[in-house]
């Protein structure tokens, strides 16, 4: 009967482990030391190699063999596993790899290969992985590889080959990855791409070429990749771009040009890129940039220009970036910025501009007056604030309505909100506005704000003749009409007059042809001196009609006390 059952052991394991379809089974303890230490710890129920069965294999889906010094791995090491989903064997010292390693790895999804020593891979190495999602081949010595290499790892969706000694690539090599989306091949001593090559790459929406020799680009050569949202081409060797050669981009959200030897950018050259949220151009040899180079990119955030041969800029070239909250122009040329070429720029946050020719670079920062019925003004920046300006505003012999002096231009603006000023009651002298204090700027940002030389700006003219204080229960002894206050004016002025008597008071303004311009009706009063600015009477420089009269002669009329009295000014507009 033992020998019965020894016999039928023996048919059953010919059938089950036969060549038509299954790989030989290796025992365990034949293979790699630590091929077989890895599967005896991944089986919880086996303390030794000799316990393990073929059965016991299709258990196991995952092996990390990562850092084990393994030189060298037998042919039958991986045989039987065939639930195997991820397998690592990354940062050993393999040379190669025996043919057929991977067949029984029909499951396999995830294999890595990182740091290790390959130069070169058996011809189908990676046939037998249809379900391989994931590939790790950088880090080694690979100097080429085969046409058709992947032509049976349709599944694949990340590959890695960077890191190697790839000088050129076969034209077709990717042509049957259509599912792939993510694809590296920074610092692999690539000098140049077939057209083409990325043609059927459809799905792809990360591509690095970063750190490789690649002196050009073919035309065309992204057309199909309309999935890309990362293209990293940084440290290469290119000094021209294809035009339209990111025309189809439009799902691109960044965008890597740096340390290339790029003096010029072609006309529209972003212009289909409306995701672009960083875009880096930094340590190139531009020296100028076209006036909407950047037209269209609404999303950027981001924008990189430092460490270029920048020596002007265009008022308009940022125009348009609404999103933008970062902006480095550090490290070029520039000695001077023109004005408003950062208006618009409503979300920047960080801004550099050291490490330029002029450096720090002037901001300047001014007063205005704006031309209304008040005296009313606005705080400038030349150029735009870059971020939000806080200015302190000092005024002599008068205030700023509302009571706070500290005035804010707002980032991406020219200019304040209107304030106004009043003459302080009981002053003659001139009124003055000054910018007391500038915003602190950091000293590696490289600019500074300082003050327009044309403050402080008067606001009020000195009263010429005006009437000194007078008790408010004074009585003149006689009515009369006095010098109005400023005089020549613009736009408004104040009429002191004095009456000796209650009377009903009329003030009556004539153009220099004597017609009526303006009647100022101020009703009953006490006999009592009307001279400081709060009781003249005022006049804003309007018609009757509330239009404001041109510059000339005029001529003003008190009727009060029965008695008439008339006197000139002159309002310049």
């Amino acid at each position: 009967m033992k020998r019965f059952s020894t016999l039928l052991s023996i048919f059953f394991a010919a059938i089950v482990f036969s060549p038509v379809g299954y790989s030989q089974f290796v025992p365990v303890c034949n293979r790699t030391l630590q091929v077989r230490d890895a599967i005896v710890d991944a089986l919880p129920n086996r303390d030794a190699c000799a316990d393990v069965t073929a059965a016991d294999l299709v258990d196991i889906t995952s092996i990390d063999l990562q850092s084990q010094n393994i030189t060298a791995l037998k042919e039958g090491d991986f045989n039987g596993l065939t639930a195997l989903e991820e397998l690592y064997l990354y940062a050993n010292d393999l040379s190669s790899l025996p043919a057929g390693i991977f067949d029984d790895l029909k499951l396999l999804e995830k294999l890595d290969l990182y740091a290790n020593d390959l130069s070169s891979l058996p011809a189908g190495i990676f046939e037998g992985l249809s379900a391989l999602e994931e590939l790790w081949l950088s880090n080694n010595d690979l100097s080429s590889l085969d046409e058709d290499i992947f032509d049976k790892n349709t599944a694949l969706k990340k590959l890695w080959l960077s890191n190697n000694d790839l000088s050129s690539l076969p034209a077709g090599i990717f042509d049957d990855l259509t599912a792939l989306t993510q694809l590296h091949l920074y610092d692999s001593e690539l000098s140049s791409l077939p057209s083409g090559i990325f043609d059927d790459l459809t799905a792809l929406e990360q591509l690095d070429l970063y750190d490789n020799d690649l002196s050009s680009l073919p035309a065309g050569i992204f057309d199909k990749n309309t999935a890309l949202t990362q293209l990293w081409l940084a440290d290469n060797k290119l000094s021209s771009l294809p035009a339209g050669i990111f025309d189809d981009l439009t799902a691109l959200e960044k965008l890597y040009l740096y340390d290339n030897k790029l003096s010029s950018l072609p006309a529209g050259i972003f212009d289909d890129l409306t995701a672009l949220k960083k875009l880096d151009l930094s340590f190139n040899d531009l020296n100028n940039l076209l006036a909407d180079v950047f037209e269209g990119l609404t999303a950027l955030t981001q924008l990189d220009l430092s460490f270029n041969d920048l020596n002007n800029l265009l008022a308009d070239v940022f125009e348009g970036l609404t999103a933008l909250t970062q902006l480095d122009l550090s490290d070029n040329k520039l000695s001077s910025l023109p004005a408003g070429i950062f208006v618009g720029l409503t979300a920047l946050e960080q801004f550099d501009l050291g490490n330029n020719t002029v450096d720090p670079l002037s901001l300047t920062v001014s007063l205005k007056r704006i031309e209304i019925e008040a005296p009313q003004f606005k705080a400038t920046v030349d150029t735009g604030a870059p971020p939000s300006m806080t200015l302190t505003v000092s005024v002599v012999n008068g205030s700023i309505d509302g009571g706070s002096n500290r005035i804010t231009i707002p980032v991406g603006k020219i200019e304040s909100e209107t304030f106004t000023v009043t003459r302080t009651p009981g002053t003659t002298d001139a009124v003055l506005i000054d910018i007391e204090t500038l915003p602190q700027v950091s000293r590696f940002a490289g600019y500074k704000y300082v003050k327009s030389p044309n403050l402080p700006l008067t606001v009020i003219d000195a009263v010429k003749g005006a009437p000194r204080r007078i008790p408010a229960d004074a009585v003149p002894s006689e009515t009369a009409l006095s010098a109005n206050y400023p005089n020549p004016f613009n736009p408004e002025t104040w009429i002191p007059y004095q009456l000796s008597n209650t009377s009903d008071v009329k003030i009556t303004i004539y153009d220099a042809q004597g017609r009526v311009v303006r009647a100022l009706d101020l009703g009953h009063q006490r006999a009592g001196y009307y001279t400081s600015r709060s009781r003249a009477a005022y006049w804003d420089g309007r018609n009757n009609r509330g239009e404001r009269v041109a510059s000339g002669i005029y001529f003003y009329q008190l009727q009060a006390d029965h008695i008439s009295l008339l006197r000139k000014m002159v309002i310049l507009q």
